[in-house]
């Protein structure tokens, strides 16, 4: 039983690695990711719970992680209108 879930854990940090830290997406500069995804979670300005903002911050991870795929951090300060259609698509797939 211990084995197994010694070897459980182990895939999960190596899984969650691969997945976090994937070396052939450049990421956005930490204060630029928190920003936006401070935006992307507080841009309503309704009030709502713990629970639904810590999903809303979720989703929004989710979205400012997969937007560096699509578009680089030199294309965005190129052109930073260009960061919302992408934002929005991945807001939308994250959600799913």
């Amino acid at each position: 039983m211990a084995a197994s879930s010694a070897a459980l854990l182990t895939a999960g940090i190596f899984l969650g690695y691969d997945r976090h830290f994937r070396e052939d997406v450049e990421r956005y500069p930490l204060a630029y990711e928190y920003e936006l995804v401070e935006h992307c979670s507080s841009s309503n300005g309704m009030s709502i719970g713990f629970r639904t903002a810590l999903e809303l911050k979720k989703i929004c991870l989710c979205a400012v992680e997969g937007v560096a795929e699509n578009l680089s951090f030199e294309e965005f300060l190129e052109n930073q209108r260009a960061l919302a259609p992408f934002l929005r698509e991945r807001i939308l797939e994250c959600d799913a």
